[in-house]
């Protein structure tokens, strides 16, 4: 592993080794990175698993910072302000507490199948752009929505 990193790294991983190993960091890995949020709705979101903190870090999903959750509602409502990024968070708080009431209840679920449910919940709303559904209609001309599900359930006859 040293062969293949240079001198600041070596200097940085033999430092973070060193308050490893003096117990200052009690069980935390020495490259493990736990967040928590303060959400305004839901509180404290912790966030343990490096694949999601991957995710939440990524511009793409920081783009959801940006993009309204309520389209135009707060023109009428100024209170009415609530971003996909902290609606995609509050998501994936209910379905870790959700996952947690399954695994209570002994409903046999993987790590890597609750990995993919975070991953799920999170991405769902990674596609849409600004204002949503509210100016759908004038991007895409129809019912999109109507559309696209009789088209999935002309295959079910």
């Amino acid at each position: 592993m040293f062969l293949t990193m240079n001198r600041k790294e070596i200097s940085i991983a033999f430092c973070l080794s060193t308050i490893y190993q003096k117990g200052y960091l009690r069980n935390l890995s020495p490259m493990h990175k736990h967040k928590i949020i303060n959400d305004p709705v839901w509180g404290f979101i912790s966030i343990s698993n490096p694949l999601i903190f991957k995710i939440i870090e990524h511009p793409y999903f920081q783009r959801l910072r940006r993009i309204k959750q309520l389209g135009m509602t707060d023109l009428v409502y100024p209170g009415a302000n609530h971003t996909r990024f902290a609606h995609a968070l509050g998501a994936y708080h209910l379905m870790s507490k959700a996952v947690a009431v399954l695994k209570q209840k002994r409903v046999e679920i993987t790590p890597a199948e609750e990995e993919a449910l975070y991953c799920g919940i999170l991405l769902h709303d990674i596609g849409h752009g600004p204002f949503s559904h509210t100016l759908e209609f004038i991007i895409v001309k129809g019912d999109s929505s109507r559309t696209v599900i009789l088209e999935c359930n002309a295959g079910d006859e």
